[in-house]
């Protein structure tokens, strides 16, 4: 049987390959790499000097492995561990998986795997950048040597980002097939290690895919140049999809579009507000970016993920404490020292009235709905808006009293759509867009599916 070998690129596609690998300074055993982007990286290795001994509790984990093709591609494994161990006739077979694969070179630490320059291709990417259903397609410059190839340069601080949408053909005499592919790469003044480039622009620009084409983002491909200058310091990072992707739909990428690539005319300047204002949500994106890109979620999580992000949204951008911090000091040491001198006493009351100067999450459930109010919502739905959600939350959380309010089932499906436009609204007006354009992004991304159909209903 004939397997792929290591691919020549960096995109994530399923491939098998004979290696050696061992751990840094040990012997090397002989092996074999599967890669799924569904299932991650698994091997299996026969014979290794360095496998626990059969039945040992401890030592099957190993930070870092090196290993070489026996083309002789040199590459790291990071996060490895045994899954099963068997022995026969004196020799030991591992199967083991790991949690990413660097291909092109041989470090010890994660930290080690540094870029100057990153190129990156998303999920979605390529829908944004041509315009999908609402045909707003952002202003691209053709390529000096290829006309057919676009350009959209973006500088934020001293990096310098190139998205670039280019056709591509693959096929035979028999088969021929013509494809529009999208991706980009990140300039940056010194080399920053891979978890930096996660967290400071990876996950920010999935991020901007899932929000503006209400669609799930995953990486496609990653790789970096340590020494841009030198095309052979590239190195290929593998690892397994961030999340399973729903089978599309006729609506997928075309009908949905958010936030369109083109719609304030100046993209570069969209994705520098957006920069700007995802920085500014800091943890709290990940409560709802997370839930949006998720598969098989329940809708009681996903209705608590959504309280939790908008809760940690309006304390991030819009807090408002009731009382000065001179105020709150000087009324909680009042009411601490009127009460007996008991240590217990006082550490039951001093734990409460230490986090008491602020809003609660009715008051801030209630502002957010409020800013993204329709003007001809009927008298009484953004009331039952905010009472659903905190009853619910209380009820989901507490298992206290069952409110009036209380959604569940279905209804509790009808509300997470209702409240994720809220929130949607608010984030749109937060980016920085003017009224006009955030109706009509609103109107785009929710042409098939607008949640209000049935808003004077009794139940919301």
């Amino acid at each position: 049987m004939t397997f792929l070998k290591f691919p020549a690129s960096a995109r994530r596609e399923a491939f098998e390959d004979d290696i050696v690998l061992a751990p840094p300074d040990e012997a090397m055993a002989q092996g074999r790499i599967a890669y799924d982007p569904e299932a991650g990286i698994e091997l299996s290795v026969i014979g290794a000097d360095w496998f626990p001994e059969l039945g040992e509790r401890s030592g099957g984990f190993w930070p870092v492995l090196h290993g070489e093709s026996f083309a002789g591609v040199k590459f790291t494994l990071f996060d490895c561990g045994i899954r099963k161990l068997q022995e026969a006739a004196g020799r030991a077979r591992a199967e083991m998986v790991a949690a990413t694969l660097a291909l092109g070179t041989q470090v010890d630490s994660p930290e080690e795997v540094a870029f100057k320059r990153m190129g990156l291709s998303l999920r979605g990417l390529r829908e944004w950048l041509t315009g999908g259903y609402s045909q707003i397609e952002p202003t691209l410059k053709e390529g000096k040597e290829n006309p057919d190839v676009r350009l959209l340069n973006v500088e934020i601080g001293d990096a310098g980002l190139q998205f670039i949408v280019e056709p591509c053909e693959s096929g035979g005499r028999y088969r021929w097939v013509e494809e529009t592919h999208a991706g980009l790469s990140i300039t940056v003044p010194e080399p920053i290690p891979l978890s930096r480039w996660r967290t400071e622009w990876i996950e920010p620009l999935r991020h901007l895919m899932i929000f503006a084409n209400r669609e799930q983002s995953l990486i496609e491909s990653l790789s970096g140049y340590p020494d841009p200058v030198d095309a052979f310091s590239l190195i290929r990072v593998f690892e397994r999809h961030e999340t399973r992707v729903r089978q599309t739909t006729a609506h997928s990428f075309y009908q949905r579009d958010l936030l369109p690539a083109g719609i304030i005319g100046n993209t570069a300047e969209l994705i520098r507000l957006w920069f700007d204002f995802h920085a500014r949500l800091g943890p709290a994106a990940g409560f709802l970016f997370g839930t949006l890109n998720s598969v098989g979620m329940t809708i009681e999580n996903e209705f608590l993920n959504l309280m939790a992000f908008a809760e940690a949204y309006h304390r991030a951008l819009h807090d408002a404490k009731p009382l000065s911090t001179h105020q709150h000091a000087g009324y909680r040491e009042a009411m601490l020292a009127s009460l007996p001198d008991d240590p217990f006493v006082k550490g039951i009351y001093e734990r409460d009235l230490m986090f008491s100067n602020r809003q609660s999450q009715r008051e801030r459930t209630a502002w957010l709905v409020s800013r993204a109010a329709l003007a001809d919502w009927p008298d009484g739905v953004e009331e039952k808006l905010v009472a659903t959600a905190i009853e619910t939350r209380n009820w989901l959380t507490h298992w206290s009293g069952k409110g009036k309010h209380v959604v569940e089932d279905g209804e509790l499906a009808r509300f997470n759509r209702r409240f994720l436009w809220v929130i949607e609204s608010n984030m749109l007006e937060d980016l920085g867009l003017e009224i006009g354009q955030i109706e009509k992004c609103l109107a785009l991304g929710y042409v098939w599916d607008f949640p209000f159909e049935c808003v004077v209903s009794d139940s919301l």
